[in-house]
């Protein structure tokens, strides 16, 4: 079986063409309106986080009152049964 060679090739560097970077320009008009837009979207977000946690809320009210009543239910029972 022929051996094969293993050793590395030193590695050809600045062999690719540079590619020029592409400048986009915007005017300012339209800078500002993306980001008007953009704290729009951000303060949507916050609002609808802010609903999220309000119903949150209310739901774990609503669940420690059904909690509390069925405790009462609970030691109702107990309290017949002795």
């Amino acid at each position: 079986m022929e051996e094969r060679s293993l050793e590395l090739e030193p590695r050809q560097e600045g062999t690719r063409e540079k590619a020029a970077p592409v400048i986009v320009r915007f005017c300012l008009n339209e800078i500002e309106e993306h980001s008007d837009e953009n704290l729009r979207y951000i303060r949507e977000q916050f609002s609808m986080a802010d609903e999220l946690l309000r119903v949150e809320k209310r739901k774990s009210r609503e669940i420690s009152g059904e909690l509390r009543l069925c405790f009462w239910k609970v030691r109702l029972i107990f309290i017949c049964m002795n």
